[in-house]
């Protein structure tokens, strides 16, 4: 086991100033981070030690292909980082220097296109900002990038009670946009809620269709939005939001 490692603050700033320039760092499979920054110290050690598994990836993935991994890949990340509290798992630094180092092969092929188009260098720079680095948006980090999503997924869906702890983690991976949705919520991070509502959509997929369409699921959660502005939905218990989500994808 290894400390965990984090870029420094510094470095992390400059190399997210200067991501255009350093485009084909990020495009490349075979560039390493001390070949972009030789003699540099850029980064600062945790106390927190951990095994870090290699992850599930390969190029082009089809759809379905990409949302299997990413189930296979958030078990491999949270059962190795468990120790890390929320709080921690918040910090940008450590993601970003995850994805610049370890698991760099896998953040370019999961997530970019077309690298060597340069008609597309604009828009495969977006990506690198979201996919590389963290917004200082909890969500952002929740949702964005490529190895916190991964864990974030996994500690909102664990089910230490169930045969299988990753049953909601499938569930919360039915499609992209599915899980999209739930997660960009003002109760992203809160555990309870999250398990509500995939225990709904569970019972569903198992009662009434199997194939729930994203586009219920959608207007479930803005409506589950609009119920939540006006009850505080922090007090509620796992069955009751989970009544709440299913009786609306019942009658919808």
């Amino acid at each position: 086991m290894a400390n965990l490692r984090y870029f420094d603050e510094t470095v992390y700033g400059n190399l997210f100033s200067d991501i255009k320039n350093n485009i084909t760092f990020y495009t490349s499979s075979d560039m390493e981070l001390k070949d972009l920054l030789p003699n540099i110290q850029y980064y600062g050690e945790s106390v927190i030690s951990a095994n870090l598994p290699d992850l599930d990836f390969k190029n082009d993935m089809t759809t379905d292909e990409k949302n299997g991994s990413d189930i296979v890949n958030t078990r491999f990340i949270y059962e190795a980082l468990k120790a890390l509290s929320p709080l921690v798992a918040t910090n940008g630094y450590l993601w970003s220097y995850l994805c610049h180092t370890k698991y760099k092969k896998y953040v370019i092929a999961r997530w970019i296109k077309n690298p060597e188009d340069e008609d597309k260098h604009e828009k495969t720079a977006e990506t690198i900002k979201k996919r590389f680095f963290c917004s200082a948006n909890k969500k952002d980090v929740m949702r964005m990038n490529a190895i916190s999503r991964l864990w974030w997924a996994g500690y909102l869906t664990y089910d230490k009670n169930h045969g299988d702890p990753y049953h909601l983690t499938k569930i919360l991976f039915t499609g992209q946009q599915i899980c999209a949705d739930i997660l960009d919520t003002p109760f992203c991070g809160n555990k309870t809620v999250i398990t509500g509502i995939l225990l709904a959509i569970e019972k569903y997929k198992e009662e009434v269709d199997e194939n729930i369409s994203s586009e219920l699921v959608r207007k479930c959660i803005k409506y589950f939005r609009r119920y939540a502005a006006v009850t505080s939905v922090d007090f509620l218990s796992e069955m009751e939001i989970h009544n709440i989500i299913f009786k609306y994808l019942s009658e919808n």
